[in-house]
Formats: C-alpha cells, structure tokens, sequence
C-alpha cells in the first residue's frame, strides 16, 4: 500500500474520532451523569457513546466520501503549476461539502434539506466544514512527517516514486 494512501488512512481515522468527538461535545450538555458520580465510569460512558457516534456517523462519510475525494483532488493537481497545497485544501472544502450535500439529499430526500432551520444548517454546515479542514492538516503533517513533501505527494499518486525522479 503507497505511503500516501496510508497517510490518508490513519488521518481519516483520527479525523473520525476528533470529529465524533466534537458532534457529542456540542450534543449533550453533559449534565448527564452514569456511574453515580464515579469519574472513570461516566468517563467510559462519553467514550462509548463517542465510539457509538463516530462508527454510525463520521466513518461513513470520511471513507466512503472524504478519501475518495481526496485521492481524485490529487490527481486533479498532479500536473497542475500551482500551489498545489493552497488548491488541495480548498477542492477538499468544497467537494466534501458538495459530498455532503448529496449525502443529505439522498438519506433525507431534497424536501427535509431545503426545509432545514437556519441554525440547524450552520450547524450542520460547520461541522462539516471542520471534518475536511481537520483531515487535511492530518494528512499534510503525516506527509510532512514522513518526510514526504505533500506537492511531490499529489505527483505520486501511483505510489512509484520512480516517477519523482527527474
């Protein structure tokens, strides 16, 4: 499996429990108590209900939507004479956004999304703007840290870093 690929792997499973995370911070108002006062059980309690959260909502979005999105933005800017780190984190925005859109169109049919509350949409909207914006940096500093520099990643799609080579 390419180095790249498993960067993207790991930085969407991080991404999914930070998010699933965040998505039970803003639900609850963690007024809710389990354990009768006992810390580490109410602390097992938030990270199971985490745990329940990030495998029914966030995983399915990260991998079925996010990577593949994020493997096509790098091989749209393969051979583009830009900045590519700049345009990959807006294509990420934008088409995990569009991604989501779809998502939302299918499971809930186009009459619930364009009826959906103001602040429910910013809501939604926000968290989904934070999902690809966090897997991104995940990603660009796995790259980094692999030494691997993430325009010369987008050039290696294929995982041949004989095509590197100049």
């Amino acid at each position: 499996m390419p180095r790249k690929f498993k960067c993207k792997m790991i930085a969407g499973i991080l991404t999914a429990f930070n998010s699933g995370f965040l998505y039970y911070v803003i639900e609850t108002n963690n007024s809710q108590s389990a354990g009768n006062g006992n810390f580490l059980i109410h602390f097992l309690d938030i990270i199971q209900k985490v745990f329940i959260i990030t495998i029914g909502s966030v995983v399915p979005l990260i991998f079925l939507i996010g990577i593949p999105v994020s493997l096509l933005i790098d091989s749209l800017l393969k051979k583009m004479k830009i900045d590519k780190n700049i345009m990959s984190f807006i294509l990420h925005m934008i088409l995990f956004e569009l991604g989501v859109l779809v998502y939302w169109i299918a499971s809930f049919g186009w009459g619930h999304v364009r009826n959906m509350p103001e602040p429910a949409l910013a809501y939604q909207l926000f968290l989904f703007s934070y999902t690809p914006a966090v897997f991104w940096l995940i990603n660009y500093a796995l790259l980094r840290m692999t030494g691997e520099k993430p325009e010369r990643a987008a050039a290696n799609i294929d995982g041949d870093p004989g095509s590197l080579r100049k």
